[in-house]
């Protein structure tokens, strides 16, 4: 994560500069840093004069002061390292290698995978988004802008992955892939990701983060329930005691796939279920 840090005079376009060096003119304008595009391109060598080609870089600004870069493990030191030494003194550099992790998935049934695990523990209309993107079979139909961010509940309250119930309407009308667009949540979307970029809000999410076991007696605990209790499948959200979990998931274009990213320790969690998911 990069974030500018003010000059003498107040000024805060350092990060704008450096950006343009390492990623190329096209990953500063405004379609990117206003308007919240995921960016594909390529890493330069930003010591070298004549400078080379590193690698691919992805590259998402949470606002125009602060940027969040995933890079593949065999240039990331290089490059972290690099902005360090030569821009350190004008930006702020946060190491989040164990601090955020990423899932990718690839294929038509991605996002259905996805929605079968995923639960909110709150209204949300980016929720709301994902569950009809869902429905579809072929996601190029999808604006070029798609990506979802919200809060959701422990993957493992759900005993085997299940379709919200949602999902069960009728497939999207060519109106309701447009309103992906045209009804952006922008201001959830951007809560989110300020909780994903702060490392405490990070470290609350694994508040009362419970194991197998735990889990398992509580379920035990609902089906001994008189009557019994309509969750069957799923351990209800306690709203006091159980973790809020900060993700974000978006549709690489270029890639073609799709990139679901939360805190680490959440990682696992998440993987596990989606091997319960058939034929993921």
């Amino acid at each position: 994560i990069l974030r500018d840090l003010p000059n003498q005079d107040g000024n805060t376009d350092n990060l704008k500069s450096i950006i343009s060096k390492l990623a190329g003119k096209r990953s500063v304008l405004k379609k990117y840093r206003v308007s919240r595009y995921w960016f594909e391109g390529l890493a330069f060598d930003i010591e070298s004069e004549d400078p080379a080609v590193l690698g691919p870089i992805d590259m998402l600004w949470v606002d125009e002061h602060c940027l969040l870069i995933r890079l593949h493990p065999s240039i990331y030191s290089n490059i972290f390292q690099s902005l360090l030494a030569k821009h350190g003194d004008v930006i702020s550099l946060e190491d989040c290698r164990y601090s955020l992790g990423s899932i990718t998935l690839k294929g038509a049934k991605s996002l259905n995978a996805l929605s079968s695990i995923i639960r909110t523990n709150s209204p949300s209309i980016s929720f709301q988004q994902l569950t009809s993107a869902a429905k579809l079979a072929d996601t190029s139909v999808l604006p070029q802008r798609t990506m979802f961010a919200f809060q959701c509940t422990d993957p493992r309250h759900l005993a085997a992955p299940k379709i919200a119930t949602s999902n069960f309407s009728k497939a999207p009308t060519v109106d309701d892939v447009l309103n992906l667009q045209k009804e952006f949540p922008s201001e959830e979307i951007s809560e989110t990701l300020q909780i994903l970029c702060d490392q405490k809000k990070r470290t609350e999410s694994y508040a009362n983060q419970q194991t197998l076991k735990q889990l398992a007696a509580r379920r035990r605990k609902l089906f001994l329930t008189s009557p019994c209790n309509e969750y069957r499948n799923m351990i209800p959200h306690n709203t006091k005691t159980d973790p809020s979990i900060p993700l974000l998931i978006v549709r690489r274009e270029r890639n073609d796939d799709w990139v679901l990213m939360l805190p680490w320790f959440w990682v696992l969690p998440f993987w596990y279920q989606l091997k319960k998911v058939s034929r993921v």
